[in-house]
């Protein structure tokens, strides 16, 4: 599994249609410092490699829209799905 790390750059809701609903924008971490200011070997090892990119997700699920916080850096895994 390839893991990427990548920080919440804006979450905008909004609700249409009467659901909850909030696009949310990552981009890769290519800072060496956490978001405060400490140096993590994990941050320069990783930006050292994705210096750019994106995610754009539209996300309606109340519960997964509240665990993701602008600023802050998470985890993504890749994995191939074998269809």
């Amino acid at each position: 599994m390839l893991v990427c790390k990548f920080y919440v750059s804006n979450i905008a809701r909004n609700a249409p249609h009467d659901l909850p609903a909030a696009n949310v924008t990552m981009a890769p971490v290519i800072s060496h410092c956490d978001e405060d200011g400490k140096f993590l070997e994990e941050n320069a090892n990783w930006s050292a490699w994705t210096p750019s990119g994106s995610i754009q997700l539209t996300i309606t699920n109340p519960l997964a829209i509240d665990e993701l916080q602008v600023g802050k850096s998470y985890l993504i895994g890749f994995q191939p799905a074998y269809d």
